[in-house]
């Protein structure tokens, strides 16, 4: 039996991972860059394949703030949605 300590901490771990989806969307849809870039580590890899093709790529966290920002440019507004977390844990 889990104890409380452990459950506690997995709640905990959840939750931030949660957070860091909603500020993925957030960031991008109020073009907050700094909260955009906050979700991500110093080197991103990036996998569009289903949506224009291609191979995933590595790149730089600068460099994928950037073409995303400039991808959004074009739309006076956006909206992205996530919902239904279903976030297991395998460790720390």
């Amino acid at each position: 039996m889990e104890s409380s300590d452990t459950n506690l901490r997995e709640l905990m771990d959840q939750q931030a991972i949660s957070r860091v989806l909603y500020s993925y969307a957030a960031g991008a849809d109020r073009r907050d860059w700094a909260l955009f870039r906050s979700c991500f580590c110093d080197e991103v890899e990036v996998d569009l394949s289903s949506w224009h093709g291609g191979a995933p790529e590595r790149l730089a966290l600068d460099d994928w703030v950037e073409r995303v920002r400039a991808g959004l440019s074009g739309f006076d507004a956006t909206q992205h949605l996530n919902s239904n977390h279903l976030i297991d844990l395998d460790g720390d």
